[in-house]
C-alpha cells in the first residue's frame, strides 16, 4: 500500500504552477499515489480528459479517482476513492472489477469498521490535525483514533488532515501505514522537495 499520497485540488496550486507539474515533480520526490479529487470539473467529458492527462504525469505511482467509478473506468485508473455519501464499496467493485483498488475516506471508528466490513481495501482516517478543508467534519480526531482503527481492522489505513513533517511520524508510530497530503505539496514552493521532506521525516 502507498506511504506517501497526493490528493489534487488546483484551488491551491501557487501562482505560475500547473496541476500536472506538482503532480510530476511530486511523483519524482516519492509519492507513490496520486488521487484525482476536484471539486469543480466542469463536465464528466472534462473531467475524463483532466484523468487522463493526470495519469501521464503520476509516472509510476499509483492513480485513483475521488468518487467517479465511471471515469475510473474509461481513464483506466488504478482504482476509485470513495467518500462516506459515495455509493458502496460492493456497487463500486461491480462497476471497476476486482482487481481495482478500493478505497473510502471515514471519520470515526464506526465508520472505519462498516468501511472494513463493506470490503474497501484501504481506509482515509481524518482529520487526524487541524486543517482548514476539513474543519466541517468537526474537531482533530487526534492520533488516538488511528490506534483504535487499527486495533480493529486488518486493511490499511491512512492518515490523513493537517499532515506536516513536524508531525507525520507521530501518525506513523500512531499505527497509520502512510499519510495523505493535500496543502503540505501544493502549497509548497518545490512540490519536489517537499515529497522528499516528508519521507525522510517519515523514516527518520
Amino acid at each position: 500500500m502507498f506511504s506517501l499520497c497526493l490528493v489534487t485540488d488546483k484551488k491551491q496550486l501557487r501562482p505560475g504552477a500547473s496541476l500536472f507539474g506538482v503532480v510530476e515533480q511530486a511523483e519524482a520526490g516519492g509519492v507513490d499515489a496520486v488521487i484525482l479529487r476536484e471539486k469543480d470539473p466542469g463536465t464528466s467529458a472534462e473531467l475524463l480528459a483532466l484523468a487522463k492527462k493526470i495519469k501521464k504525469s503520476c509516472g509510476n505511482a499509483v492513480f485513483l479517482i475521488n468518487g467517479r467509478c465511471d471515469i475510473a473506468v474509461a481513464a483506466g485508473a488504478d482504482g476509485v476513492h470513495l467518500s462516506e455519501n459515495s455509493i458502496s464499496p460492493g456497487a463500486a467493485k461491480k462497476i471497476l472489477g476486482k482487481s481495482k483498488l478500493i478505497g473510502k475516506s471515514c471519520h470515526s471508528l464506526a465508520s472505519a469498521i462498516k468501511a472494513y466490513r463493506a470490503g474497501v481495501d484501504y481506509i482515509f482516517l481524518g482529520p487526524v490535525y487541524f486543517t482548514k478543508s476539513k474543519a466541517r467534519y468537526g474537531k482533530p480526531l487526534g492520533c488516538e483514533i488511528i490506534r483504535k482503527v487499527v486495533s480493529r481492522v486488518s486493511i490499511p489505513v491512512i492518515a490523513i488532515g493537517g499532515i506536516k513533517p513536524a508531525n507525520i511520524k507521530e501518525a506513523l508510530k500512531a499505527g497509520a501505514v502512510g499519510v495523505a497530503l493535500i496543502s503540505g505539496i501544493f502549497g509548497a514552493k518545490n512540490p519536489k522537495k517537499a515529497a522528499e521532506t516528508y519521507l525522510k521525516r517519515a523514516g527518520g
